[in-house]
């Protein structure tokens, strides 16, 4: 099965009802399970909140110094230490697939990115 680790904010579109992506994100999670791909969760993006429901739906990719050292590497391309932690996850989980809303992290991730939208049409698919 296909690795998509989903980044923090398609968690948080999913979690918080008022949010704009929401319905997308929803589809997009559902879409992810009935096509039984291994879902993913960097570490660094949960809330305690959410832990019970995460833990269902995704596998959490544990973080270490060696994804501080790996965000890093990631800096020049692109300045947002979380996102490039959200790189570092994706690349220590060998992700087949990052999925995103941000469009600028979308651009510059040197692992596959795709937006929720898109996604959810990639695993149609599969």
């Amino acid at each position: 099965p296909k690795r998509i680790l989903v980044d923090t904010n398609v968690w948080l579109d999913y979690f918080i009802p008022l949010r704009r992506g929401r319905s997308v994100a929803i589809e997009f999670l559902r879409d992810a399970c009935t096509a039984q791909v291994d879902l993913l969760y960097a570490a660094t993006s949960l809330a305690w909140d959410c832990l019970s429901v995460l833990s269902q739906l995704a596998t959490p990719v544990p973080c270490d110094l060696s994804d501080i050292w790996m965000a890093s590497r990631q800096r020049e391309l692109h300045s947002d230490y979380e996102d490039d932690l959200i790189i570092a996850a994706a690349i220590r989980a060998q992700a087949d697939l990052l999925v995103t809303n941000d469009v600028k992290l979308c651009s510059h991730a040197p692992v596959a990115a795709m937006s929720v939208e898109d996604a959810k049409n990639y695993l149609a698919t599969l």
